[in-house]
């Protein structure tokens, strides 16, 4: 079962690359095989926001949502402003990183 990328994955892999904000993580690189396409990402220290979620034992704070949804925003009108959508956007592709300055969100 030889997979070759896809027209679709090989572009959307670029446009990925050829972003530059905050809220957009970094592609640092990417390759392929005859079956799949590899990237290669900044790295997020604290995963995902489904992961932080689901490490908390309850409810995050009001003021946390608020924050992430701010974020969240902004990234979307980024996006937005290049013609891009996100087509899969849930939990597990918002990555908190805290290795930049304080708690950001960013979108894979």
């Amino acid at each position: 079962n030889s997979k070759q990328p896809t027209y679709i994955e090989q572009l959307e892999t670029k446009i990925q690359q050829s972003l530059n904000k905050p809220k957009v993580v970094k592609v640092k690189t990417f390759f392929e095989d005859e079956k799949n396409v590899f990237i290669v990402l900044e790295l997020c220290k604290n995963h995902s926001l489904k992961d932080l979620v689901n490490r908390r034992k309850g409810p995050l704070a009001e003021i946390e949502v608020q924050n992430y949804i701010f974020q969240l925003v902004q990234g979307l009108r980024y996006l937005h402003s290049k013609k891009i959508i996100h087509r899969d956007l849930k939990l597990e592709h918002i990555l908190v990183n805290f290795a930049r300055k304080k708690e950001d969100l960013v979108f894979l």
